[in-house]
């Protein structure tokens, strides 16, 4: 009997000891109505739902600023696949005229061998010398290849200067693809430039981009991609004279030609 007494006592014991321990400091204010931790838990669970609601919004937010990020990438080389093919039709209908031109400026660099040595020596000796910087215009059957490359560059430029575009075309091409990058690039962009002048606007494109692509850091760029879109207004090109604008904003917003390119694509 006794040890049933004792046994009771303890279980009473180990009863009580459970039930406060599961009654924490802070589940239960002293004095507080059960009904306030009820409200405190609703609020609780409420905060929590409205957290999840506003991670939830963020979370479509960047999937949202990524997909048009997405969607601009996208565009841009849309557009530049666009231009690349623009520029590689012009060139097809413009290599036969570009070769034709080639193939006529070296048949004139050539000296005919009717009368040999003499005559080349004579067209020398008629050389017709000009004031201006002491640059020499030389005469059309002179072999270019005798000329100095510095000699060359600055007839050309002068030809030009002149309205002489015929005869600074031979100068310019026969500086083009030389080991000298210095004179090349400036023959290349200059001729190109030269060709827009002319009103040879397919050939003006072509020479333009050949010019671009192998020289991509040239300050001269922007005013290529200006001159190539000019060229395409010229050629009732409309479509292809915005592609070219728009790329030149994009690429060099702060440049000049940018400001032109802004100005011209108001009156497409």
């Amino acid at each position: 009997m006794a040890n049933n007494f004792f046994s009771c006592l303890i279980i009473l014991f180990f009863s009580s000891f459970i039930l406060i321990s599961c009654v924490t400091p802070g589940s239960v204010n002293q004095g507080q109505p059960a009904s306030d931790t009820v409200n405190n838990m609703e609020l609780t669970v409420a905060n929590s739902a409205q957290a999840a609601e506003e991670l939830k919004a963020g979370q479509e937010q960047i999937k949202g600023r990524l997909e048009k990020l997405e969607h601009d990438l996208n565009t841009r080389m849309d557009e530049l696949n666009k231009r690349l093919d623009q520029i590689v039709g012009v060139q097809t209908k413009t290599e036969q005229s570009i070769a034709g031109t080639q193939a006529t400026s070296i048949s004139t660099e050539i000296q005919p061998e009717i009368t040999g040595q003499n005559q080349i020596e004579q067209n020398k000796e008629t050389a017709v010398q000009t004031e201006d910087k002491g640059i020499t215009t030389m005469p059309v059957t002179t072999d270019l290849s005798s000329i100095s490359l510095d000699q060359r560059y600055k007839t050309a430029k002068k030809l030009e200067q002149e309205k002489n575009f015929n005869e600074a075309e031979k100068y310019y091409l026969s500086i083009i693809n030389i080991p000298s990058k210095w004179y090349d690039e400036r023959a290349r962009f200059f001729l190109g430039s030269m060709y827009y002048d002319m009103n040879k606007n397919q050939e003006a494109i072509v020479t333009l981009q050949d010019f671009i692509d192998k020289y991509p850091k040239s300050k001269n760029i922007p005013r290529a991609i200006l001159l190539q879109a000019d060229s395409f207004v010229a050629l009732n090109q409309k479509d292809n004279a915005e592609v070219f604008y728009k790329d030149l904003i994009t690429r060099f917003p702060k440049t000049k030609e940018a400001g032109k390119a802004r100005s011209n694509l108001k009156k497409l």
